[in-house]
């Protein structure tokens, strides 16, 4: 029973996940907010990231298991069919998944590409003109309203469902700071904001996220 319940498994079950592991410690798939997340939140995104062949794996075992299962029932023991199945199908995921990596790391290693390119935060040396005006104001972010006064700021989320509370500091004439003064969520509670560039329908700038930037874009003018 033993031998019948590991057959479909083997070394390459092992071997191939960890090559895995190991092209995306290279790669280092982080999109930028991870680095403003907090724990455990940046923790959980670490697992579900590395286990990326697993979590869609297991999902696509689960809806199929029922149909194997009545296969079996007419083929024989579920046992001797289903579990070699599984070892397969593990594997050729995680098949799929190797070549991809390799891809990506073959693009890093030898055309000195990022597969996830970032932005310090500390580099970004542009700057806009005539911030004063954005000190107060209604403006539209990509999911947000803003509703800004001096020291505070209120954002909306877009289905009037979430209110989210910041007080502001101005750093210079265009870079301020938001520190949240509601519940504490999966980012940082404190946000840096630098803009670098505004017209009169909208303002650009970078959120600090950890070390690294967020590109933004905000309305001034919405209906």
């Amino acid at each position: 029973m033993k031998q019948g319940f590991l057959k479909g498994f083997g070394p390459a079950q092992i071997i191939i996940p960890l090559l895995n592991i190991i092209a995306m410690i290279y790669i280092q798939p982080f999109v930028v907010p991870y680095y403003g997340m907090v724990f455990p939140y940046n923790f959980l995104y670490l697992i579900i990231v590395f286990s990326a062949p697993l979590w869609i794996y297991i999902p696509a075992a689960i809806l199929i298991f029922p149909f194997a299962w009545i296969f079996t029932k007419i083929q024989g023991s579920h046992k001797r069919v289903f579990i070699p199945w599984l070892g397969k199908a593990f594997l050729a995921v995680n098949l799929v998944f190797l070549m991809l990596n390799l891809l990506l790391v073959s693009t890093k290693f030898f055309m000195n590409h990022e597969p996830f390119p970032k932005i310090v935060y500390a580099q970004i040396r542009d700057k806009a003109n005539g911030c004063d005006s954005l000190r107060r104001g209604h403006f539209k972010s990509r999911n947000r309203y803003i509703f800004r006064k001096d020291s505070v700021q209120t954002e909306i989320s877009l289905n009037l469902k979430d209110t989210f509370l910041y007080r502001v500091t101005w750093l210079n004439d265009c870079e301020y700071r938001l520190i949240n003064m509601g519940e504490s969520g999966a980012m940082n509670d404190t946000l840096d904001v630098k803009i670098t560039n505004q017209t009169p329908d909208y303002y650009e700038g970078f959120l600090r996220s950890g070390n690294y930037a967020i590109y933004t874009r905000v309305l001034k003018k919405w209906e």
